[in-house]
């Protein structure tokens, strides 16, 4: 990724990178010289919760198709499944906010069975910007124990 100066001195990441994406563009903007290049930077939850929520494929329907050509032949195409998530994802009414003052949606999980999961913010660390890790929480507000960023890993943000 090619940065110039101008660019690199005070970009702002406003969408979730991947680790190495991000190392990639502050070792690019360092290379350059720039070193006040601030990025907010979203890790989002962990393997666990992210499998969690993403449940499993529902057959919603099957499509058939049958294309009509002007010369009156007909061809019907392989029936092909349509799958939705089975847990429902909605923005929740909260928000995190990162240092230019941009708001970042959390989002709320409704599972088949009535239960509701929230994504918050369990910790906010910083390295050339903020480091937001997300976990979950039940309606008690209580942590899901397995969705929490160990300490070392934020430590190490």
């Amino acid at each position: 990724m090619k940065l110039t100066n101008y660019l690199a001195y005070d970009i702002m990441i406003c969408c979730s990178l991947t680790k190495q994406n991000h190392s990639a563009i502050l070792r690019e903007a360092g290379r350059k010289g720039d070193k006040k290049m601030r990025a907010d930077q979203i890790i989002g939850l962990n393997k666990w919760a992210e499998n969690f929520v993403k449940g499993k494929p529902v057959l919603v329907y099957v499509e058939e198709t049958t294309r009509v050509y002007s010369d009156g032949h007909e061809e019907i195409i392989e029936p092909e499944p349509v799958f939705e998530p089975s847990i429902q994802k909605d923005k929740s009414e909260r928000i995190f906010i990162g240092m230019f003052g941009d708001e970042y949606p959390l989002y709320k999980y409704t599972f088949p069975d009535g239960r509701v999961f929230f994504e918050r913010v369990q910790a906010e660390t910083w390295s050339s910007g903020p480091v937001f890790f997300l976990a979950l929480q039940d309606e008690e507000g209580e942590w899901v124990k397995v969705s929490l960023w160990p300490e070392e890993e934020i430590a190490t943000a």
